[in-house]
């Protein structure tokens, strides 16, 4: 997600936890991303009648999964706002989520809580012993121990177990409060309270759709105290101008009064906060040379034994731990403060710190944040990879194969082509060929990897047929060459067959439907700005091949109607009509040619600039040129199909996450169709004058773009038109010869570009 926001960290990176000299606790989390987490599915997110009305608390579901009889050493209960559903009409949900996790290896040093203030030689809290070679069996039995218990004391509720991604909040930090109680205090039922202390306070945060997210940590007590659980408990909150990421920040942090503070609702229980915490008075003593001593809740100070920065207290390490599930006790806060971060909990008190509350979101609150994006769940347990470095949709050179910036050939491409593989056989398809050298599925006779469907070596993934269809399947694992994927629907608009895009898990599902929807990088005064082909420009007989200029950040091509212009900062512009070979024209840019053994680098007027002795030492100076690709539709959503695949049911789930403008009007058609038509006019049209565009032409164009979106119906072809001059200019005849004025498509549909080609079969061609 783009970022608006003027912060940045101090090292333009993700927060890092400081490392100090005054005893830094063990790093034993398990990072952002949290396996095997289960996600508790409310009722009622599609059908507002069933939907759940009451509180479900957790003290029993926690009192089985960490009964001694379990596996689980600690467990965290994470809540936040959720997104809006991706393959359904509904609303969002209030997310719970349950982890397992195991602390048993932390060093004893770390388990410092408030019980230690009484007993400084308390061990470490027990834990299962569970054999280093049966991993597989001790996770699925963790798991168990939540799941069971959730099962039989919440059945109001569904669940499901996957990979929870938490990096999403990892770009920002916000401030992060956590509860804190002093010396020989717990956290007891307060019978009689007239409300569920934190949850009233989570309550509030749902109520005005702030994002936040909220943590507690929770492990069986120690032998030494009467309480049930040591407990950790986080808030983070992603209001606007609620982050920390200067020094600044930090002023304007700890001088407010802050409204969503964790221990609001905890004032009577010997509780506070790191943002209650005297901080600004202790660092503003430290920073005086003439006091030497100062007394906070009782205890002294000395100042020359404390040369780090307690401010960090109330800024990134809270909210590095809370992304980490840390149980860190943080000696500072004993150590400056008289008090303690791992809290003495008593059973009949959790449920006012835990439980299942009953929010539904019209539109996720996520939307309104501009600095992170909203966590994302996952099923899918297939290996990913990182995104290609690209620029302008031209993707980092492979070192080995310099043209070659395909992900065709790598495991996790192999794997989701298997996985295809597997499904369409058991779904009763006939696999006519794969672009791929091996395949798991025993499919050799024949065999469709020996046998390309369409001449040429342009290929779909997986070409199979079913009731005498055909039907691409492409294999999708990154965003970073989406001209790539642009070809594939290219192809199948050439070949006229139907595609079915796969990735491996939803979260790339969204980029996938907006490249198809908008085959462009951006649109600009100049025109629209293209995606680059893999495809490097040559002459005619290919001798020659064109480079960028080293003076030139960028070539970037432009097209505007059918007239194609490539950007190269400084140096004078090439244009042509878009349908124009591009080997025909002249680039006033360098060149090289290979002679013998060597590449001999030239400028456009063919003197000697330098000789490399290969293309890799070439390529460590100059960049190739790469063709454009020329969209030859206004979107490529005619012929395709967004899916993802599910490991865990081994389905292709067809994805669909309603648009903002769907959103907004989901029981009023004729709103919606507005709403639509308006941002289809917008994002695929320009205004230009003396041009007009035919209604009823447009209208067909936005049908294929609306119904790929969103499963509601439009509210008839009438409503198209209605009101269209309150948005723009339109003729005053009648409606089916009303024109959109002084406007026009950002480029001219139907172009037939040089690149990328696809060779028509000729009449010898068969197939099986």
């Amino acid at each position: 997600m783009a970022t608006n926001s003027t912060h940045t960290t101090r090292d333009a990176e993700p927060p890092t936890t400081t490392t100090t000299t005054d005893d830094d606790d063990e790093d034993t989390s398990p990072g952002p991303t949290r396996h095997n987490a289960v996600r508790v599915i409310l009722p009622g997110r599609i059908d507002s009648e069933t939907q759940l009305e009451v509180f479900l608390p957790l003290e029993d579901v926690f009192a089985d999964a960490l009964a001694k009889s379990t596996p689980l050493d600690t467990l965290e209960f994470l809540t936040m706002p959720g997104d809006n559903p991706d393959d359904e009409a509904g609303v969002a949900q209030q997310e719970h989520y349950l982890c397992a996790h195991d602390t048993s290896r932390t060093d004893a040093d770390t388990n410092t809580d408030a019980i230690k203030a009484t007993d400084p030689d308390q061990s470490t809290f027990d834990a299962p012993d569970i054999p280093d070679e049966d991993a597989n069996t001790a996770t699925k039995t963790a798991t168990n121990a939540i799941t069971n218990p959730l099962e039989e004391h919440c059945p109001e509720i569904d669940y499901q177990v996957g990979n929870l991604d938490l990096s999403p909040l990892a770009d920002l930090p916000v401030p992060t409060s956590r509860l804190l109680v002093y010396a020989d205090h717990s956290i007891d039922s307060t019978e009689g309270a007239e409300f569920l202390r934190a949850i009233k306070l989570l309550n509030e945060l749902i109520t005005q759709n702030i994002p936040h997210i909220y943590q507690l940590l929770i492990q069986r007590g120690s032998n030494q105290s009467d309480a049930e659980y040591t407990a950790t408990v986080r808030l983070a909150v992603f209001d606007e101008e609620y982050g920390v990421a200067t020094d600044d920040d930090l002023d304007a942090h700890l001088a407010s009064p802050y409204q969503y503070c964790i221990s609001t609702y905890f004032r009577d229980q010997n509780t506070t906060s790191n943002f209650d915490l005297p901080i600004r008075r202790f660092t503003n003593v430290r920073d005086n040379a003439n006091s030497t001593r100062y007394r906070i809740n009782g205890r002294p100070i000395y100042l020359r034994h404390h040369p780090f920065p307690i401010e960090e207290l109330a800024t990134f390490r809270e909210y590095n731990n809370l992304l980490a599930a840390s149980f860190t006790a943080d000696e500072r806060y004993k150590r400056h403060f008289n008090c303690y971060a791992r809290i003495p909990l008593h059973g009949d008190a959790v449920h006012h710190l835990a439980g299942i509350i009953p929010a539904y979101y019209k539109y996720s609150p996520w939307e309104r944040t501009a600095v992170t994006d909203c966590p994302s769940f996952s099923t899918t347990h297939i290996p990913t990879t990182s995104s290609t470095p690209q620029r302008l949709g031209t993707t980092t050179v492979n070192a080995d194969h310099p043209t070659d910036t395909t992900q065709s050939e790598s495991k996790p491409h192999r794997a989701l082509v298997n996985a295809i593989i597997n499904f369409l056989v058991q779904q009763g398809y006939t696999i006519l060929a794969v672009d791929q050298d091996t395949i798991d599925a025993d499919l050799t006779n024949p065999d469709p990897t020996t046998q390309p469907y369409f001449p040429g070596d342009s290929q779909p993934d997986i070409l199979a047929e079913k009731n005498d269809t055909i039907t691409g399947f492409e294999a999708e694992i990154n965003d970073s060459n989406p001209a790539a994927y642009l070809k594939n629907l290219e192809r199948a608009s050439h070949y006229d067959y139907r595609v079915v895009v796969v990735t491996e898990d939803n979260n790339l599902c969204s980029n996938k439907l907006n490249i198809a929807s908008q085959p462009y990088r951006d649109s600009t005064a100049r025109g629209v700005i293209l995606y680059t082909l893999s495809d490097s420009l040559t002459t005619e007989d290919g001798d020659i091949t064109y480079l960028l200029p080293q003076d030139a950040s960028a070539a970037i091509w432009y097209l505007t109607g059918d007239q194609l212009t490539l950007s190269l900062d400084d140096h004078p512009d090439v244009s042509c009509h878009a349908e124009t070979p591009l080997h025909e024209l002249t680039y006033p840019t360098p060149r090289y040619r290979k002679q013998g053994g060597e590449y001999i680098v030239t400028d456009a007027t063919g003197e000697h600039i330098a000789t490399y002795p290969t293309i890799k030492a070439l390529h460590k100076e100059f960049s190739e040129l790469k063709a454009p690709f020329i969209p030859t539709q206004t979107t490529y959503l005619d012929h395709i199909e967004i899916r993802y695949h599910d490991d865990t049911a081994n389905q292709l789930k067809r994805y669909r996450k309603q648009p903002m403008w769907a959103r907004e009007h989901m029981t009023k058609s004729g709103k919606r169709t507005k709403a639509a038509r308006d941002t289809f006019i917008n994002s695929h049209t320009r205004q230009a004058d003396s041009e007009s565009l035919f209604i009823p032409a447009v209208r067909e164009e936005f049908y294929a773009w609306h119904d790929h979106q969103t499963d509601l119906d439009t509210a008839g072809d009438s409503w198209f038109a209605r009101d269209l001059d309150n948005q723009f200019d339109a003729s005053d005849t009648d409606s089916r010869e009303r024109k959109l004025l002084n406007r026009t498509w950002h480029y001219t549909p139907g172009l037939t570009p040089h690149l990328p080609s696809f060779p028509d079969p000729d009449d010898t061609t068969t197939h099986d």
